[in-house]
């Protein structure tokens, strides 16, 4: 419980946890890149949970939070929904999710979910912040990065395992893959 005494008992839907977070993507290694992405975020204590009470609960926290740089945009994985689990996405338009009157929080927001095997990402932007043709290129961009790593990891023949697969949290890259070097010599 995070908020001890909360009475969510009537709550109708889900909670998305909202927190920052920075990947290291320099690498010019797309599997690399990969694994550190998985590893960034297996790192974030409660899978980012805490960072929104902190956040807006805590007056020590949201000084802090005032004098840091904003987040230009945002992914949001809603998950995975297909036939048979109880749970079903409509096929029918979504309308407006946000009051036009509401501000943007992030210049660009990407939204994403599979059904029926397949993922729909919606990208809302801030007007102000990004012309149309310049959103165009970004999505352009995204798509082939994308297609990019599903390839990479598609083309895989053995799943490639991270420290974050195993129990130990201290164990390094350099670690395991010293551990699987002596596993391969057996």
């Amino acid at each position: 419980d995070l908020v001890e005494g909360a009475d969510l008992s009537r709550t109708v839907g889900w909670f998305t946890s909202m927190f920052p977070v920075v990947f290291d993507v320099s690498s010019s290694d797309l599997g690399l890149t990969v694994k550190e992405v998985k590893e960034t975020l297996r790192k974030v204590p409660h899978k980012g949970a805490g960072y929104g009470v902190l956040r807006y609960l805590n007056p020590a926290v949201q000084n802090k939070i005032k004098h840091t740089v904003k987040p230009e945009l945002s992914f949001n994985y809603l998950g995975r929904f297909e036939d048979g689990n109880n749970q079903a996405f409509s096929s029918m338009p979504m309308g407006i999710q946000v009051s036009l009157l509401n501000h943007y929080s992030n210049g660009l927001d990407f939204n994403s979910v599979i059904t029926a095997g397949q993922l729909t990402v919606h990208v809302r932007y801030d007007s102000r912040t990004y012309h149309y043709k310049t959103l165009e290129q970004v999505i352009r961009r995204f798509e082939e990065w994308l297609k990019a790593i599903v390839r990479h990891c598609a083309g895989k023949e053995e799943t490639e395992k991270t420290p974050s697969d195993f129990s130990d949290e201290g164990l390094t890259f350099e670690e395991l893959d010293a551990i699987s070097q002596l596993i391969d010599n057996l």
